[in-house]
C-alpha cells in the first residue's frame, strides 16, 4: 500500500488465470474457458469456438 493511505494491511493482489472475452467475426465475443466466473445466461454454445456472448464489434 501507497505510504499516504496510512493503512498498515496489504492488500492481496487479484490472481485472475483467465483473459477477457475476444472477438470472433460471424459469431460475437467469446469467452474464455478458464474464465471462472458463471456464464451469462444470454451465452450460447458454439462447436469449435466456445461460448459465445453477443454484442457489437469492438470499436476501431
Amino acid at each position: 500500500m501507497p505510504a499516504w493511505t496510512d493503512d498498515s494491511v496489504p492488500v492481496e493482489e487479484a490472481n485472475i488465470t483467465w483473459l477477457p472475452p475476444h472477438w470472433v467475426e460471424g459469431h460475437g465475443w467469446v469467452l474464455d474457458p478458464a474464465d471462472t466466473r458463471p456464464i451469462p445466461p444470454n451465452a450460447r454454445w458454439v462447436e469449435g469456438v466456445g461460448h459465445v456472448v453477443p454484442g457489437p464489434p469492438p470499436a476501431s
